[in-house]
């Protein structure tokens, strides 16, 4: 992809919202995902989403391991 003909490099939706998730304070609980208004969300596809999440903490209660 070009920005001003110059190449760039665009993050999957996965990856993005990963990041955004990591760099973002606070817990992430269904409430707060809704109360973001995501746009598009059923582009993110929760089977790579949890290929590329990192490991979460033991006992953390991932909010990806309940909804499967």
């Amino acid at each position: 992809m070009e920005m001003d003909g110059r190449p760039v490099l665009v993050a999957e939706p996965e990856k993005a919202l990963l990041d955004f998730w990591y760099l973002s304070r606070g817990r992430w609980s269904m409430q707060r995902m809704g109360e973001m208004r995501f746009q598009n969300f059923e582009a993110v596809k929760v089977t790579r989403l949890r290929q590329q999440a990192p490991a979460p903490p033991a006992g953390s209660g991932s909010s990806l391991d309940r909804h499967r």
